[in-house]
């Protein structure tokens, strides 16, 4: 709720506003930066637009962005998380003065990308939170916002993962997600022995499920030789299942190349991730970290806390 109205109330007086600059980086990476410098934004008082080039913006949303860019006006975000996801003109709040560039030093006050927690932490501490759970929040929240292309590109991959029968019973789910490729720079990468090992504990922790082995399991990697080496390694009467884009390494064109199709991919693929009761996880990196997120504030509060989560590699930035 302290979100929604940062984000979205209509303001008794002009707004400041606090301008997100994205970062060329990885998409997960991309929205953790998004989430601190709303955190920055809020314990200053401010409103958060986001502007720049987005390197995993779908090519169907460019003609807009391309129309909207000179002007100031469209957040690329849009494209998968719609036009509420910031304070913008509308209906409810017609004479909304908006800034016409990011020079515009009547309305915009910050325009860097502060990664640390520090400049937040009286924010933190008045609302008794942590920075995981201000990360997790923020991300229900986006998410909340999550545009109907997305969830036309879940649908597709469901088809295409699941087949006719469609998705299984949640507690017969296992998402799993590996991270290998450059991670390498950054973590010691586990091998995939320990991540079908991990499969078989998180379920045997849950005692609904008699201590049956999963027949699902969702793998969660754009990275095929991660797929291949799950495949080869898993029992034989597990069912596999993966989708969204996949390629053999993390070279960094990668997220320009396909127009975008490979952010609109990977955001169908993780509404996928979302399906499960169990999950394997390493929250050393972005994307599993985000997984964990939306796991502990969206579908652990639709099921009474009923999902199980086995982190093989801890992190929180």
């Amino acid at each position: 709720k302290r979100i929604q109205n940062n984000q979205m109330t209509c303001p008794a007086s002009p707004p400041k506003y606090w301008v997100h600059r994205i970062m060329r980086n990885g998409l997960g990476q991309m929205l953790h930066q998004w989430s601190q410098t709303l955190c920055n934004a809020m314990q200053a008082d401010r409103r958060v637009l986001t502007r720049g080039l987005f390197v995993w913006m779908h090519e169907s949303c460019q003609a807009e962005f391309d129309a909207k860019r000179a002007a100031f006006s469209y957040s690329p975000f849009a494209c998968y998380f719609g036009h509420d996801h910031e304070l913008h003109p509308s209906s409810a709040c017609p004479a909304l003065p908006m800034p016409t560039s990011i020079n515009d030093t009547a309305l915009v006050t910050n325009t860097t990308v502060n990664k640390s927690v520090k400049a937040c932490d009286q924010l933190l501490e008045r609302d008794n939170l942590e920075v995981p759970q201000f990360r997790a929040a923020s991300m229900e929240w986006l998410f909340s916002h999550v545009s109907p292309l997305v969830m036309d590109e879940a649908r597709k991959q469901l088809r295409g993962a699941f087949g006719a029968d469609g998705m299984p019973d949640r507690d017969h789910l296992v998402t799993v997600h590996i991270r290998w490729g450059d991670k390498a720079k950054e973590m010691k990468l586990k091998p995939v022995q320990q991540y079908i090992k991990a499969v078989h504990d998180v379920v045997g922790r849950d005692k609904t499920s008699n201590n049956t082995y999963p027949l699902h399991v969702y793998i969660a990697s754009e990275d095929i030789n991660a797929r291949q080496a799950f495949r080869d390694m898993a029992p034989a009467h597990w069912k596999l299942h993966s989708s969204g884009p996949h390629v053999r390494n993390r070279r960094p064109a990668i997220r320009q190349n396909a127009n975008g199709r490979n952010g609109l991919e990977s955001l169908g693929a993780l509404i996928l991730s979302m399906e499960a009761n169990h999950y394997v996880l390493t929250t050393k990196s972005n994307w599993s970290r985000l997984i964990n997120e939306l796991r502990l504030n969206i579908v652990n509060p639709r099921c009474n806390n009923c999902t199980r989560m086995t982190d093989l590699i801890y992190g929180e930035w």
